[in-house]
């Protein structure tokens, strides 16, 4: 027997590198890191092939917790969950034609080895209820298009550079799979660059911000994980 899940089951979040840690760092039980180099002896850290970019959750007990070796070291990543309304991921994988004589009268084709991953995210804009100001991860995404510039009326202006570098997206399609022993997270994983934004400001809307997307430098997967008792 199988299932299906609805939009409505999934939650999107975006990834934030913090600062680097290296060697003899315990890292924290049941979180995310991101391996940035792997000793070539003496790791444990999971040994992806190739492990530069990969993305992995430590074990939930602390008995089973990851000690970096000397040469390890890894970002630790903070999820902020995106208040979406849709969010579409897309995959064409590249080819190259080899169609010749003995091919008639059908054209013939290989894979060249690339897929090129995009999609859509569309949110609508959330405003903090104490003070009105957009929320920061509204902020996160517009700054890849503005420059975000704060002003505290008394003097005091804080400017924020537009910047482009890539966010890193990670979707859950089963969150209620985080409840019960057993159950599977089925995670999807990409680095992406936004590439377009439409707000819409209509008479009778609510506030949008519709992102386009498309792959950034690195690895893309999908990541299953399994609960078990703590």
């Amino acid at each position: 027997m199988s299932k299906k899940h609805k939009g409505s089951d999934t939650i999107l979040y975006s990834a934030a590198t913090g600062t680097l840690v290296s060697a003899a760092t315990v890292l924290t039980e049941d979180s995310w890191y991101m391996i940035y180099e792997r000793a070539s002896s003496g790791s444990t850290l999971p040994a992806f092939d190739p492990y530069e970019g990969m993305i992995f959750k430590t074990p939930q007990d602390v008995t089973d917790a990851i000690t970096l070796a000397t040469g390890d070291s890894c970002y630790p990543l903070t999820l902020t969950e995106i208040c979406k309304a849709d969010v579409e991921f897309s995959g064409e994988m590249g080819i190259i034609e080899t169609t010749d004589s003995c091919d008639y009268p059908y054209t013939a084709n290989i894979p060249d080895g690339f897929t090129n991953l995009s999609g859509s995210i569309n949110t609508m804009l959330r405003f903090n209820d104490d003070d009105d100001e957009l929320v920061s991860v509204n902020l996160d995404f517009l700054k890849k298009f503005y420059t975000i510039v704060q002003d505290d009326g008394a003097g005091t202006y804080t400017i924020t550079a537009k910047d482009d570098s890539d966010l890193y997206l990670m979707i859950l399609l089963n969150q209620d799979a985080t409840d019960e022993e057993g159950m599977i997270e089925n995670w999807l994983i990409t680095p992406a660059i936004l590439n377009s934004i439409t707000n819409n400001i209509a008479l009778k809307d609510v506030l949008k911000g519709d992102f386009g997307w498309t792959k950034g430098q690195g690895p893309a997967a999908i990541y299953t994980r399994e609960r078990n008792a703590t």
